[in-house]
């Protein structure tokens, strides 16, 4: 079996680490054996790139994916060279997008799109996988409109080309999370319990995608006040997560988060500061303490702090809220929105 085939297949069985390793040393390999211009060895890199993504190392993704771009300027145009290109473009926004750099992710992202119209067409799969990606964005930023046209759009070309469960699932799961952050609860939890279903019957109930819309879940049921119920589904989620990528993976300091805000809607501070700390943290050595989707537990914690009597801590953390959204979303964006008015409550306690 080739190196190739060992990457795909470590992959296959979730062993992330062992596949990242043997694309790097696939790539490495098909240069030695065919030289430039390559196309194979950019595609293990991009495998590479992809692992590391899932693994929650964006910044080693970054000058893995400088090279992978390097080596693809070279080739013709065409196919399947002009595919690559577009996948390696849309895969520089997927790094900027889990570095936080949301104007940069989307600047890819539109540069993916309109190349890849160009060459495969505007109803290509690949297509909607930008558009998709798009509408993260556009969520992310607060540009809702714009997330949900992408997110439409993305819809109708996985139903011209019959997409399979899994990838509905997740179109859904981003459904859910849009609306979610509209405050759109009904539609939040009836989107996500959608992709909970489609990803169980594709993947298994404690696949990490499973798992991901359980999470997601476990917070939309926690604002409803259907507190034991988002506990459960929350711890849960910790567990799969935790036996998938182990217990420092982003995607367990998520669930930790989460389960933090539920505890303090449920008015259990002491578990709850224990769990935003411990999801804090975590998140902090992953992202970086500047990432802007720390805000929402930074904002929750000045809360939970302000509860405690500690006015001087919370003014802090909501500080570091705004500091880290402000030019990462709109100005109308409703969690900057909460943040300034959060800052102007404590500024009137304080004085």
């Amino acid at each position: 079996m080739s190196l190739a085939d060992l990457a795909t297949a470590s992959a296959n069985r979730g062993d992330n680490v062992a596949a990242a390793e043997l694309a790097a040393r696939a790539a490495a390999a098909f240069l030695l054996e065919q030289g430039e211009p390559n196309f194979d060895a950019p595609n293990m890199l991009m495998m590479r790139v992809q692992l590391l993504l899932r693994m929650g190392d964006h910044r080693a993704a970054g000058p893995i994916l400088d090279r992978a771009e390097q080596l693809a300027q070279a080739l013709p145009p065409g196919e399947p060279f002009d595919r690559l290109r577009v996948h390696l473009v849309r895969q520089r926004g997927e790094v900027l997008l889990a570095a936080g750099d949301r104007p940069g992710a989307q600047a890819a992202l539109c540069k993916a799109l309109e190349l890849c119209e160009t060459t495969s067409g505007p109803d290509d799969l690949d297509a909607a996988g930008v558009h998709n990606l798009l509408g993260i964005v556009g969520k992310f930023t607060g540009n809702f409109d714009q997330a949900a046209a992408h997110y439409a759009r993305a819809g109708e070309i996985f139903a011209q080309h019959g997409a399979s469960e899994s990838v509905l699932g997740a179109l859904h799961h981003n459904l859910g999370g849009l609306a979610h952050s509209r405050g759109d609860l009904v539609t939040a939890e009836r989107e996500t319990r959608h992709a909970m279903d489609l990803h169980a019957a594709a993947d298994g109930p404690s696949a990490v995608s499973t798992a991901a819309d359980r999470g997601q879940l476990g917070g939309i049921l926690s604002e409803l006040g259907r507190h034991e119920e988002a506990e459960r589904e929350l711890r849960r989620t910790a567990q799969d997560m935790t036996a998938a990528h182990g217990p420092d993976h982003l995607e367990v300091a998520i669930a930790q988060t989460s389960l933090g805000a539920a505890l303090h809607r449920a008015g259990r501070l002491t578990e709850a500061r224990s769990a935003y700390r411990k999801g804090l943290a975590a998140r902090e050595r992953s992202q970086s303490s500047e990432h802007p989707e720390l805000a929402p537990t930074l904002l929750n914690l000045s809360r939970l702090y302000e509860q405690l009597g500690d006015q001087r801590q919370a003014e802090l953390l909501a500080l570091r809220a705004a500091r880290n959204l402000e030019g990462a979303v709109t100005e109308d964006h409703p969690v900057l929105a909460a943040t300034r008015d959060r800052l102007a409550e404590l500024s009137s306690l304080i004085r």
